[in-house]
């Protein structure tokens, strides 16, 4: 009698694809290409936050798109015809808290009565968003990004203006934060158009950056 006939044959598989680097046992994809390509896009944007600062065109349109939400806020007075220089940072501030704290949480609030079947529970508000996918999902987050990024531009508004007040370029730069973060940010992520979404988020970043180097490294 054959002795392989008293022992079961051993078969061992042999894997046929490359090893996966995990973590957790969740597939790693990409992840070592960031190291080098995240800091390059940060460098990029910034530059391009410099060199759009330099053409002074978005100061102007935000003032054009901010009056008519101040104008009612001044109790419709006449005599205010735009913001003028030394309220500009000022003006910018106002305008990201009414929209991070006013318009985004109603969006925020939204997408938590559409992804939940029984609405909206002020009872415990932050449970709301555990399960969220899709718009709803979109909606929540885009107004938590904002309160994230906000600090960031605190810092650069209260350094520009202890520094360098009626700096245009500094304030430019300023209104490119706003402009990027709140006006295109916001539909961009809204619509899932997730590279516009992260583009615009960091060219906001980039102009902060620009900001705060130009103020450490003046004389």
């Amino acid at each position: 009698m054959n002795d392989h006939s008293k022992h079961p044959t051993i078969v061992r598989a042999v894997a046929t694809k490359p090893p996966v680097d995990t973590q957790n046992g969740i597939p790693q994809k990409d992840a070592w290409s960031l190291l080098w390509k995240h800091p390059f896009i940060y460098v990029f944007l910034t530059l391009a936050a410099e060199y759009a600062a330099r053409l002074r065109f978005v100061t102007p349109l935000m003032n054009a798109i901010m009056y008519p939400l101040l104008w009612p806020l001044s109790g419709f007075d006449a005599s205010y015809t735009g913001v003028p220089l030394n309220r500009e940072i000022a003006s910018l501030s106002l305008f990201y808290v009414l929209i991070a704290w006013g318009a985004t949480v109603t969006m925020s609030i939204m997408g938590q009565c559409m992804g939940n079947s029984e609405g909206y529970q002020n009872k415990e508000p932050r449970l709301n968003k555990i399960s969220l996918r899709g718009l709803p999902h979109r909606l929540t987050a885009l107004h938590a990004n904002l309160l994230e990024t906000f600090p960031v531009f605190v810092i650069c508004a209260v350094f520009t203006y202890m520094m360098e007040p009626f700096n245009p370029h500094l304030i430019e730069l300023l209104s490119i934060h706003v402009f990027a973060k709140i006006l295109l940010y916001i539909p961009f992520y809204a619509a899932d158009l997730d590279l516009l979404r992260s583009s615009s988020h960091t060219l906001a970043i980039g102009a902060c950056i620009r900001i705060l180097t130009i103020i450490a490294l003046s004389k």
